[in-house]
């Protein structure tokens, strides 16, 4: 399996695939993985790959899909094509709040909070969440 991009919710992914016993390979355009990511995360994290065989490629540009699996750009400029028959996409996200405006026609109290404002960490969320529910 490839898991393209290299961020927490790949990395958490890629984490949950190995424990299935799954073969996995990260590939993260960035020069290292769980760049967003706290020291402590990073290093926990990053045990817990290494230990189950995670492989991680960092650098890497995703050009495309191939009959025997995704085909890559090194950093150095090589194209070549990973050996895979899954594909996992956890790279970019974008807020969606296009259902706001109908919710607001139709109730009295809406919030926006989370991914729906831009897209961020799950703790962002719960601490909307939160404030939003003690206003309430």
């Amino acid at each position: 399996m490839v898991i393209i991009g290299g961020d927490g919710t790949g990395c958490e992914t890629a984490n949950f695939l190995a424990d299935q016993r799954k073969k996995v390979t990260i590939i993260e355009i960035l020069p290292q993985v769980l760049s967003k990511e706290g020291t402590i995360i990073q290093m926990r994290l990053l045990d817990e790959l290494g230990k189950k065989n995670v492989e991680i490629l960092t650098g890497i540009t995703y050009e495309g899909s191939s009959p025997n699996g995704p085909r890559i750009k090194t950093a150095e400029g090589e194209i070549r094509t990973l050996k895979a028959d899954t594909y996992v996409l956890a790279a970019g996200a974008k807020s969606n709040s296009e259902l706001v405006p109908a919710l607001k026609n139709k109730f009295k109290n809406v919030h926006v909070i989370g991914d729906a404002i831009q897209p961020r960490r799950i703790r962002d969320a719960i601490v909307e969440g939160f404030q939003i529910g003690g206003q309430i």
